[in-house]
């Protein structure tokens, strides 16, 4: 189960990877005035089918820590549970705030300015950079583990159905701000649906402590339905796809910022169910996909910076690229995942091999 789990691992990362260059794709084209010329094009719909079918990655990751989480502390006492959180918050929180400095040093000096306090607050509430809000997404859930293993081991599926529908009703929270109802009774709450909380993600984590817990049960439950789990797999991807379409259609806007769905979330769930009923099943390059697993917080922390870097050089010096995607979507994708793994070998074979858990986790 472990190493399927890190095929998996590197599938997200992979996936996170694609995403953003998806996105940064989305956004040079908007920033060249070529969004509309583009829109329903095959170009248009290439990008939007490659962000809907690796939005299962934040998920993905959510499900593997819950996981991982349930044998680290599932069977020791809650003196010895907590000092294993600790030194897994720790190991998340230290690069995540070297790399929030180094950035914001940089932006510096390229003219951005920051007061003291307004440096020290976009660290801690991890605005660094867009994906930084992760890291403190995964902080919560691992101050909360202790209950959520506690609860997974003698009712689980009273956890799975409360969290299901507590993230599915904040989860719901977001149409009323993609099609700008301003329902007044719901603005109160709204920020809760944030990607950042912890409770529009309840669910992955928690499910993972689950299957971490039960493993044997829940498998049986699931290679009996797999074939059926499948078929709703390409279901919702289409579903996806076209839901996302109406929603922008209906906010009258050439783009709108991406946020699961509902829909979305059923995808995730369904495609880690699926990847985890097919054994069978081995992705391409297994071995290299492991390795990304392996070393996908390094990336996750530094593959978003070096694809805006790179995008925002194609507006500037080469903007007639950016209407041709099929050659700047592979740079992105092939600068955001080398780039970061060629640094974090290097480091790992100089004299500074001693500080890289400090550097990439």
């Amino acid at each position: 189960m472990v190493k399927r789990l890190l095929l998996l691992n590197g599938l997200a990362i992979l996936g996170v990877v694609l995403n953003h260059a998806s996105y940064f794709g989305f956004l040079s084209m908007y920033l060249t005035g070529q969004s509309l010329d583009q829109m329903g094009s095959s170009t248009y719909y290439i990008l939007r089918a490659v962000e809907q079918a690796v939005i299962f990655a934040i998920p993905a990751f959510l499900f593997i820590s819950g996981y991982f989480i349930a044998f680290a502390i599932g069977r020791i006492e809650a003196k010895k549970q907590w000092r294993v959180i600790f030194n897994r918050i720790k190991n998340l929180l230290i690069p995540a705030i070297i790399w929030s400095v180094l950035i914001l040093t940089l932006d510096m000096l390229q003219g951005t300015l920051y007061s003291v306090d307004s440096f020290l607050f976009t660290i801690i509430t991890g605005n660094a950079r867009v994906p930084y809000y992760y890291v403190l997404l995964l902080v919560q859930f691992l101050i909360l583990s202790p209950i959520l293993v506690s609860l997974a081991r003698t009712r689980y599926k009273l956890l799975l159905v409360l969290t299901a529908v507590i993230q599915l009703f904040f989860v719901s929270l977001r149409y009323d701000t993609f099609l700008e109802l301003n329902t007044p009774l719901l603005q109160p709450i709204l920020f809760m649906s944030h990607q950042r909380y912890l409770l529009s993600r309840i669910f992955f984590f928690a499910f993972g402590i689950v299957v971490g817990l039960h493993f044997t049960q829940f498998k049986q439950k699931i290679i009996r339905v797999r074939w059926g789990l499948l078929v709703s797999l390409v279901v919702f991807f289409i579903l996806g796809i076209v839901e996302w379409e109406f929603i922008q259609g209906i906010s009258g806007e050439i783009a709108i910022g991406q946020s699961e769905t509902i829909i979305d979330n059923l995808y995730a769930l369904i495609f880690i169910l699926c990847f985890l009923a097919f054994e069978e099943f081995i992705p391409p390059f297994p071995k290299q996909l492991s390795d990304l697993g392996g070393m996908s917080y390094g990336i996750y922390l530094t593959h978003w910076s070096v694809q805006e870097f790179i995008s925002y050089k194609f507006i500037n010096y080469l903007p007639w690229l950016v209407g041709f995607q099929i050659l700047m979507q592979p740079i992105l994708i092939a600068c955001g995942v080398g780039l970061p793994v060629i640094l974090m070998v290097l480091v790992k074979r100089s004299p500074f091999r001693r500080y890289y858990r400090y550097l990439f986790g």
